[in-house]
């Protein structure tokens, strides 16, 4: 094993990359309000249905 791994602040880098991934997940999966329906901020990603709507999952964050 690399030596320098004992040097790492694991917990700082586990929030590092918590941080991360809460940036990526909000552009992948983060979504507007518009006229009351959900529109997502990045369609390529969704499997948009031809009525409009998007079968989803919701987790709601703070």
């Amino acid at each position: 094993m690399n030596p320098k791994v004992s040097t790492i602040s694991f917990p700082e880098l586990a929030r590092t990359n918590l941080q991360s991934l809460v940036v990526v997940e909000g552009e992948i999966f983060g979504v507007e309000i518009f006229d009351g329906k959900l529109r997502p901020k990045q369609p390529k990603y969704w499997d948009i249905q031809s009525d409009g709507t998007v079968p989803v999952f919701l987790r709601l964050g703070t």
